[in-house]
C-alpha cells in the first residue's frame, strides 16, 4: 500500500481552512482490507517537529464500523477539512507542522510519508 497526500494551499493563513486529500493506493496483487468508522478508514493527523499530535480528523469519527476491500491496483480518496487548530480548539501558533495520512488496515495502522505545511 501506497499513501499519498495533497492540500489546496501549502501555507494556511489566519483565519483561512485547508483541504487535505489522502489517498490510498493498493500497489500489491492481493485484496487489502480497510476496517473501522466508516467515515475514518483513512485518516489524517497534524503533528509537530516531535511527532506530538495536535489534530486529528478521527475526532469526527462515527461508531458504526465497517470493512471495505480494496482490490489490486485500486485507490481509496478520503478529504478532509482542517481550520489550523489544535485538538483543544486553539490556533496553532505559526510555523511548519507535518501532516501525515493513515490507513486502518486489518491487523494495523498504515502511516504514510509526512507532507510539510506552514502556518502564518
Amino acid at each position: 500500500m501506497n499513501l499519498y497526500l495533497s492540500v489546496d494551499k501549502g501555507t494556511l493563513p489566519i483565519d483561512e481552512s485547508m483541504t487535505i486529500t489522502v489517498t490510498a493506493r493498493n500497489v500489491g496483487f492481493d485484496p487489502l482490507t480497510l476496517n473501522g468508522p466508516s467515515n475514518c478508514l483513512l485518516y489524517v493527523d497534524v503533528v509537530d517537529n516531535q511527532g506530538r499530535v495536535l489534530w486529528s480528523s478521527n475526532g469526527t469519527c462515527s461508531t458504526q464500523i465497517v470493512s471495505e476491500q480494496l482490490l489490486a491496483g485500486t485507490d481509496k480518496v478520503q478529504d478532509f477539512t482542517w481550520d489550523g487548530k489544535n485538538l483543544a480548539g486553539a490556533r496553532l501558533a505559526s510555523g511548519y507542522y507535518y501532516i501525515r495520512g493513515v490507513a486502518r488496515l486489518v491487523g494495523g495502522a498504515y502511516v504514510g510519508p509526512p507532507l510539510s505545511i506552514s502556518i502564518e
